[in-house]
This record gives structure tokens, C-alpha cells and sequence, in this order.
């Protein structure tokens, strides 16, 4: 029982570790913005959701230093808002440029609020635990 007792404590503070670190670095990393372009959508047939297509962005855009990055959103969805020809904004890393992001809330911050559910949660199992003893 003492190990169930005392692991949910060192779960919930290794979620929050891990998050805090991962905001940092995202804070810390993508610092640039820029506007891009969205050039092509790309129809994906998946059969994990019954065959199912999810679509996902190629977008293009220019760095500060007037070099052109082209990428493709790192997510799927079934449903996007986005066409061909749309402008977004971008954020990405000034000394990685492909390595950006539409400068949406749910692409940059989904991850983070699952990870802070998730400590959350544990926190509370482990305060609730602890409270019965």
C-alpha cells in the first residue's frame, strides 16, 4: 500500500516537471512569427478510424532572413477550417525555421492541457489517497 501511497505524489511531480519544461522550451523556442500560406491540403485515409479521411496542411512561408519554409502541420483532423490559399500566422524557432506551427490556441496548447489533466489528476488521487491515512 505505501508504494501506491507515495507513487501518485511522484507521478503528478514528474507530469508537472515535464510540462514546465516543455512550455519553457516552446516559449523559449518559437520566437519568431510570420505570415504564411496554406498551399495545399493533404487528404489522409485512415483505417484506425474506419477509413475515415483526415486532412492536414501544407503552408508556406518566409523568414525574417526572406528564406522560404514549406511544412506540413504536424496533426490531422477530420475537420479544418482551412482551404487552400488561406493566410495563417506561424510561429517557429529562429534557428530551426522548419520547425513551425500555425499560431492557433488547440496547436500550440492541446498538448500542455492533456499533460496538466493529467497531473492534475494525479494530484488529486494522491491528495485523496493520502487524506484517508
Amino acid at each position: 500500500m505505501d508504494v501506491i501511497l507515495y507513487s501518485f505524489p511522484i507521478i503528478a511531480t514528474i507530469i508537472f516537471l515535464g510540462l514546465s519544461y516543455s512550455i519553457y522550451d516552446r516559449n523559449s523556442s518559437y520566437t519568431e512569427i510570420a505570415d504564411g500560406h496554406v498551399i495545399k491540403m493533404n487528404s489522409v485515409r485512415s483505417a484506425k478510424i474506419g477509413g475515415v479521411s483526415t486532412f492536414s496542411a501544407t503552408i508556406k512561408f518566409f523568414t525574417k532572413d526572406k528564406q522560404v519554409i514549406v511544412f506540413q502541420t504536424d496533426y490531422n483532423s477530420s475537420y479544418t477550417s482551412l482551404n487552400a490559399g488561406d493566410a495563417v500566422e506561424i510561429t517557429y524557432a529562429e534557428n530551426n525555421p522548419s520547425k513551425a506551427h500555425v499560431n492557433w490556441f488547440f496547436s500550440l496548447w492541446t498538448g500542455f492541457i492533456i499533460l496538466g489533466f493529467l497531473g492534475l489528476l494525479s494530484l488529486a488521487i494522491s491528495i485523496f489517497i493520502i487524506s484517508q491515512f
